[in-house]
């Protein structure tokens, strides 16, 4: 009777830690998802401000 109750309890308590690490991962997926959004952002601002800096050099440096 107790080791049944015991079983019982454990593969609840498993399945909630599958559950939960199942939540991590999506939320781990997403937040590098996120970071690697904002590294892109980042780096196509810089090149972009790079170009705008490059045009407005070779605007300048014409006349």
């Amino acid at each position: 009777m107790h080791d049944r109750h015991f079983i019982q309890k454990w593969q609840k308590s498993r399945s909630c830690t599958i559950k939960s690490r199942k939540k991590y991962a999506i939320k781990n997926e997403i937040e590098d998802k996120m970071i690697l959004g904002l590294k892109t952002q980042i780096l196509s601002d810089v090149i972009v401000e790079n170009i705008l800096r490059t045009a407005i050099y070779f605007t300048i440096t014409s006349d």
